[in-house]
């Protein structure tokens, strides 16, 4: 998927004065994205970015997520844990100048979105295992789900302990169970088996995780 992503910059000439860095980012999920970022918007934005929309859809990858600079400047605040994930992974594809390499974030915003996010898996994923309980596809889709959603928040958790955030998800697992008092293998477990091996004792410890961290950002000291 890493060489289809290659070609955006060619899609986008129409607008090179607009542009300031292609990126691919999530490069070590297997399941990388792309994030464009523009000086400012083109008048035309729909038509400009045309070209990319039906190039992704041909080529099934996902729309990249596009920004200006004003976008990211005023929402690190509002989307902290969405750039702390972005910027902790990517690769280069055009950069005039790397946006993401300079950014900077208020531990305060930090905390209070790992807090929303962890506690908002907590419950969407307790109810839909509850609704799909006699379905075991369905419950191992829902918790791979709701796993890959929480990534960005294990990794803000980094951020807030003032370590490097790996890029390897498997070493993000291992840190985050060092920095921990819990045990938050369920959280590994349930990103790398299968559907067979899923049980409720796995599930219950899994929301106990989520539960847990949420605590700990209760009651996290700035």
């Amino acid at each position: 998927m890493k060489d289809q992503w290659t070609k955006i910059p060619e899609l986008l000439t129409a607008v090179s004065d607009h542009l300031l860095q292609i990126a691919i980012y999530d490069l070590h999920s297997g399941a990388e994205k792309c994030i464009v970022i523009l000086e400012e918007d083109p008048k035309d934005f729909f038509g400009s970015m045309e070209p990319v929309l039906n190039y992704t859809r041909k080529a099934k990858l996902p729309l990249p997520l596009i920004v200006n600079r004003e976008f990211i400047s005023y929402s690190l605040d509002s989307y902290p844990l969405e750039f702390i994930n972005i910027s902790s992974d990517y690769e280069n594809i055009f950069c005039k100048e790397d946006i993401l390499n300079n950014l900077s974030f208020e531990n305060r915003d930090v905390r209070l979105q790992i807090e929303r996010e962890i506690k908002s898996k907590w419950l969407l994923t307790r109810m839909a295992v509850l609704e799909n309980i006699k379905d075991i596809k369905g419950v191992h889709r829902i918790l791979r789900m709701s796993v890959e959603a929480i990534i960005p928040a294990l990794k803000g958790f980094c951020y807030l302990k003032g370590v490097a955030i790996p890029k390897d998800l498997n070493q993000l697992f291992d840190l985050v169970n060092e920095l921990t008092e819990f045990d938050t293998n369920p959280i590994r477990q349930i990103y790398s088996i299968s559907r067979n091996e899923i049980n409720k004792g796995l599930v219950y410890s899994y929301l106990d995780n989520l539960d847990s961290i949420a605590k700990i950002m209760e009651t996290w000291q700035l």
